[in-house]
């Protein structure tokens, strides 16, 4: 399994100056389960992700939520969706540069 996630999610908790236990109260989550993400033991569900890319302090972009839900917890539904997501972003992006 891909610890991209818990990579990623690290950094952001550090950058935040949250400690673990504040995202996962924040996120409404059990701090266990973090902490298994964050070493890579555990995956990530799609709710779960949800849940710590709603929390404000971690600064978590549209881009890199669709790339924890590709590479931790890859459905082929999860993938059409956040290319989806991307590719409005990328036209979004593209409009207001005109």
């Amino acid at each position: 399994m891909s610890n991209y996630l818990g990579q990623k999610l690290s950094k952001l908790i550090e950058e935040s100056g949250l400690s673990p236990y504040m995202v996962a109260r924040k996120a409404d989550i059990d701090t266990g389960q973090l902490y298994k993400i964050l070493d890579g033991r555990l995956g990530a569900s799609v709710s779960m992700v949800e849940k710590l890319s709603s929390v404000p302090d971690l600064n978590v972009d549209k881009q890199t939520l669709a790339a924890w839900r590709i590479i931790d917890i890859s459905t082929p539904e999860i993938i059409a969706q956040a290319y989806e997501e991307l590719q409005l972003e990328r036209a979004q992006r593209e409009l207001d540069e005109k």
